[in-house]
């Protein structure tokens, strides 16, 4: 027993005896090895071992020292010689024997090789039905158990060794008297015994091995065309059929193989070629210069074989090698090549031209627009004849000079290249040059046909090529570049251009017969460039009146009874002293009752007052009208209420309603004042009561330059007294004050914008009692809408006051004031006036 090492002891009965067995793999040392480490799971050991009987490492070949670790601590147990394994058996014993537990060297004929069988254990020399002799070895003799030598091909059952040597008595693959081999291989003597090795053994195996003769067409995919069954004939490209031929048991191509050319064995001298089976010099031979079958040869040449390489010794004629490749020959003919004329390289290149060799370059054609005139071969076609002026479609055509221009030679045919400034050709006929001065013709105002247009109170002209006025009509001229119609300014009337253009006349002159004179001076003019009222005058006016220059009143314009007045002009000034009057020339104001002992009827408009009723013996007085502020009512009689009806109540001790407030304070609506209502009548009597006074007019001025030092007045009526023989007389309403209003970019001026109320009716009673007056009439209505307002005077819409009676003691008692209008100002221009009509404003 080989005792353990004491460093190994040490280190494993250090470790617990419980894990003992699992823990001797990792005590392995590699000094002792052999039967000393157990296998791990698997029966894996270190690299170099392997597991063996007790499931223990040993070397392989080791004769294996089991022992038993069955015990802890017995590391000096005997060694179990009586086991083994297949891994442990080898060398001259490699089967391990189960019954002796010994590597033995066989226990089957199966162990043994070939003409040996099993016995004792031990292999010795025989055979048997299932265990045969070894290769070659002849035949078993069952009978006997022991191999024969072969006597004929029959004793040979082996497959692969099928025939008998019958100088040796040992079967072969094959025999070079019986060659059984297969067509690509021959019977040779290898290691003392016949082998089948590649290689042909006659021509015709030469010719069945290759299948195809090697031509130049073969490589295809099908029959016919080159494939691998192709023959390399004409039908696939290739070259025709070649046998090949087997020499020294290869097979060879005796028309191309230098060891074999022409005949099997008919080397060639001196490393030529084998050529169409003969040698030859491929290096200096013209027929086969640097291969087989390259033969020298090329049209217009004479040839040369060196080093390989075909090489031209001298061109025929007029042909040179100007491409320098053997190939072709001489292939250029330097007499007739535009390429190559004369010598190689020389090209023949002449302007707009088709070149052609003949002894020289000369032209052979001229490129489409061009021609040769001068005989000079050199310069080619030099004259483009399709603009050429000197030779226009022809040598020597040189068209004719053009007046006013320069001639041109247009695709062959002569023109007009160009004409000198201010001329141009406008007529049919070419011949007549650049005929037309469009500079200064109408008719043809820088350009053909271009003829100016008509010129309104003038006459057209062409100045420089472009239409302009040539004259104006007397009392005409242009003087507004922004219009293009003509002279269209009437200098002998227009104030901006009186006499000429940029001639303005002053405030208070009027351009007449073209001279700034003074206007309004005696007479009132209406026309409608200008409105004039004199100082002294007075014009009646209503309704809408543009003009287009100026609008002056320094006199009085009064506004009909009834109707409106709207002004239109650029520039409106109303001087020191000068009135729009439109007083009570709004709604009319009610009549008295036409009935004894009735009330009176209400004024006309939407704010009109209401009339007074009869009383018991005397009648009540009118209300005024409203408008911006609604109108007053009379006093009451002894207290008594408002009547609840307007037209001709009939309840006694009443008086009317106050007018009510029209329209909006500060918008474009401009409204005539309401009439104020009529008294009541007293009893017994008819028309007995005061009318009802009229509402105020409305003016409405619409410039670009107002100024207003005078008065515009548009007030309520205060009614007359009644002065019918019967009654007492009660007073009307007063009428309310009407509207004005005034759109100017800009207003200046210290005058009077007024729309005030009328005073109620005054009572005249009956001997100075009983007296009941009108109420007042509402302020009406001023609006003003300028950007630009510098106006500094009065601007004012106050309410009538109540009337009052005449008579000293009684029941006479002072009416009710009306109440006050409005007034605006503002500097944005409503939309609808932006545009306000005549005059280009």
């Amino acid at each position: 027993m080989t005792p353990v090492p004491f460093a190994l002891q040490r280190r494993c009965i250090a470790a617990s005896v419980a894990f003992l067995y699992l823990l001797l793999p990792a005590c392995y040392d590699p000094k002792f090895t052999d039967g000393t480490q157990k296998c791990g799971p698997g029966g894996a050991c270190p690299s170099g071992l392997v597991c063996g009987p007790g499931n223990f490492c040993f070397h392989p070949g080791a004769l294996p020292p089991v022992r038993d670790l069955s015990t802890v601590g017995d590391m000096a147990a005997a060694l179990d010689m009586a086991q083994c394994s297949q891994a442990t058996c080898g060398g001259d014993t490699p089967i391990c024997d189960p019954d002796s537990g010994q590597c033995v060297p066989c226990v089957l004929d199966s162990h043994c090789p070939g003409g040996q069988i099993c016995k004792g254990k031990q292999c010795v020399a025989g055979c048997s039905q299932s265990h045969g002799c070894a290769d070659g070895g002849g035949y078993c003799d069952v009978d006997a158990g022991a191999c024969r030598g072969c006597k004929s091909d029959t004793d040979c059952g082996d497959a692969e060794s099928p025939r008998c040597d019958l100088s040796t008595g040992i079967c072969a693959a094959c025999q070079p008297a019986n060659d059984n081999c297969p067509t690509d291989q021959y019977c040779v003597a290898s290691n003392g015994n016949w082998q089948c090795q590649p290689g042909c053994k006659t021509d015709d195996d030469c010719n069945a091995i290759a299948g195809a003769d090697g031509g130049i067409g073969d490589g295809g995919d099908t029959f016919g065309d080159g494939g691998p069954f192709g023959d390399g004939g004409a039908i696939d490209g290739g070259a025709p059929r070649r046998a090949l031929s087997c020499c020294a048991h290869q097979c060879v191509d005796l028309t191309a193989d230098a060891s074999n050319c022409g005949k099997c064995g008919g080397a060639c001298p001196n490393g030529n070629t084998c050529c169409a089976g003969s040698c030859a010099d491929t290096a200096n031979d013209p027929a086969n210069c640097g291969r087989c079958g390259a033969t020298c040869s090329g049209k217009n040449a004479m040839w040369q074989c060196a080093n390989s390489a075909c090489a031209i010794t001298m061109c025929v004629g007029d042909f040179q090698d100007c491409n320098v490749n053997p190939a072709d020959g001489c292939e250029v003919d330097v007499a007739t090549d535009p390429g190559n004329c004369t010598g190689c390289g020389k090209v023949c290149s002449l302007a707009n031209a088709s070149p052609a060799c003949v002894g020289g370059c000369v032209v052979a054609t001229c490129d489409t627009g061009f021609i040769h005139c001068d005989n000079n071969p050199n310069d080619g076609c030099e004259i483009h004849d399709a603009v050429d002026v000197g030779n226009c479609g022809a040598c020597n055509n040189a068209c004719p000079p053009v007046a006013n221009g320069v001639a041109g030679c247009l695709m062959g045919k002569c023109g007009i290249a160009t004409c000198d400034d201010g001329f141009m050709h406008c007529g049919p006929n070419i011949n007549t040059g650049c005929e037309t001065h469009i500079a200064g013709d109408v008719n043809n105002c820088g350009g053909c046909n271009a003829a100016c247009g008509r010129v309104a109170n003038g006459t057209a002209a062409c100045v420089m090529g472009a239409c302009t006025i040539g004259s104006c009509a007397p009392s005409f001229a242009h003087c507004d570049p922004k219009n293009l119609s003509g002279c269209e300014t009437n200098i002998a009337t227009d104030n901006a251009n009186c006499g000429k253009c940029g001639v303005v006349c002053g405030m208070g002159t009027t351009c007449t017969n073209g001279a700034c004179v003074a206007a309004c001076a005696n007479q009132i003019v209406d026309s409608p460039e200008f409105l004039c009222v004199p100082a002294g005058k007075s014009y009646p006016l209503s309704g809408d009146h543009c003009y287009s220059q100026q609008a002056i009143i320094n006199g009085t314009l009064t506004v009909t009874a009834g109707a409106s007045l709207v002004l239109r002009s650029p520039t409106i000034t109303v001087g020191v002293g000068g009135v729009i009057a439109a007083d009570a020339a709004g709604q009319a104001g009610g009549l008295p009752g036409g009935v004894a002992s009735q009330g009176g009827h209400p004024g006309a408009g939407p704010g009109a007052g209401c009339a007074g009723g009869p009383g018991s013996a005397v009648g009540q007085g009118g209300s005024g009208g409203g408008n911006g502020g609604s109108g007053g009512s009379a006093h009451p009689y002894q207290g008594s209420g408002m009547c609840d009806r307007c037209d001709l109540p009939t309840i006694y001790h009443c008086w009317g309603t106050p007018g009510a407030i029209n329209g909006t304070p500060d918008q474009t609506d401009v409204a005539q004042g309401s009439g104020g209502g009529a008294g009541g009548n007293s009893s017994g009597c008819t028309n007995a009561g005061g009318r009802g006074g009229a509402g105020g007019g409305s003016v409405l001025l619409l410039g670009k330059t107002v100024k207003i030092d005078g008065v515009i007045s548009a007030a309520g009526e205060q009614p007359p007294p009644d002065q019918s023989p019967c009654g007492y007389h009660p007073g009307g309403g007063g009428g309310s004050g009407g509207t004005v209003a005034v759109r100017a970019d800009a207003l200046t001026g210290a005058g009077s914008l007024v729309a005030p109320g009328g005073k109620g009716g005054t009572a005249l009673g009956q001997n100075n009692d009983w007296g009941w007056s009108g109420g007042g009439g509402g302020g009406g209505r001023v609006k003003i809408f300028a950007p630009t307002d510098q106006f500094s005077g009065v601007v004012a819409a106050s309410a009538g006051a109540g009337g009052t009676p005449s008579c000293a003691g009684g029941y006479c008692y002072t009416a009710n004031p009306g109440a006050s209008g409005t007034t605006s100002r503002t500097g944005t221009i409503p939309q609808t006036w932006l545009t306000i009509g005549c005059g280009g404003f």
